[in-house]
């Protein structure tokens, strides 16, 4: 019957297509290992431990435990994305809030910091705009060690590799420049709680911590690196943020 033929010549053709499409994938994870093979023979000791230590962090990511449940400030159990974010936000307003110190006050802080007339000539030539070495300076900066954030992409990875990835981390910062727009997937990241006392669930015992993207660590660098001369100048050596009592980097 011409219907089972034609269904046969069907099914027989969906075979010989998953088989090519699985010869090909061998072929090519084979031409993979052999050039990795090629080029590791030809790697110096720091470079060849740089890929192992790239490779581990990816494995940590993807094998690290999530935050499961907090107690809140009133003692209740939250499990779930929802929960534990508004358990942690309520107690971070609270911490965050200096007593007694209001919008006037801040308002009336900051105004008393402005800086002196000569400044107006001064300032803009103190912003060194991003260059090469710019980009090159911050990726060494970078922490190695330090998680990735929701890409999976340790700064190891970019700094085993830094004449493949800093030019196009160069013209990535010059088009954010020209949009003045920060790219919203490189500003997304993982929420994770270090538990300040093992075993204690209560929010006010977590330090919770952000894993960003490392391209966003990166630009943020570049940034700060341009800026460091005009902080120097704009901040007073004895400041320590805005709200006298509170402590905080530049």
């Amino acid at each position: 019957d011409l219907k089972s033929t034609g269904e046969a010549y069907k099914q027989l053709a969906t075979m010989l297509e998953k088989e090519r499409r699985k010869q090909h994938k061998a072929e090519v994870l084979a031409m993979a290992k052999d050039q990795l093979k090629a080029e590791t023979e030809y790697e110096t000791a720091t470079r060849q431990a740089r890929r192992s230590q790239a490779a581990k962090l990816l494995q940590q990511l993807i094998t690290r435990r999530q935050m499961a449940a907090v107690t809140d400030l009133q003692g209740r159990l939250c499990k779930g994305v929802q929960q534990i974010g508004t358990a942690l936000r309520d107690h971070w307003e609270k911490v965050m809030v200096p007593p007694g110190k209001g919008v006037a006050d801040c308002m009336l802080y900051i105004q008393g910091c402005e800086p002196p007339e000569r400044w107006r000539t001064t300032l803009p030539q103190l912003w060194k705009e991003p260059c090469i070495d710019l980009v090159y300076t911050a990726l060494e900066k970078l922490d190695p060690q330090s998680s990735p954030g929701v890409d999976g992409v340790p700064a190891l990875l970019y700094q085993t590799f830094p004449n493949h990835f800093c030019p196009r981390m160069l013209s990535q910062m010059e088009d954010m420049r020209r949009k003045g727009v920060f790219p919203a997937e490189w500003s997304r990241g993982i929420m994770r709680s270090l538990p300040k006392e093992a075993g204690n669930l209560s929010v006010e015992k977590q330090r919770p911590i952000m894993l960003l993207n490392t391209r966003a660590k990166w630009a943020t660098m570049i940034l700060k690196l341009g800026m460091d001369d005009y902080l120097r100048a704009v901040i007073p050596s004895a400041q320590r943020g805005f709200v006298p009592g509170r402590s905080m980097d530049a």
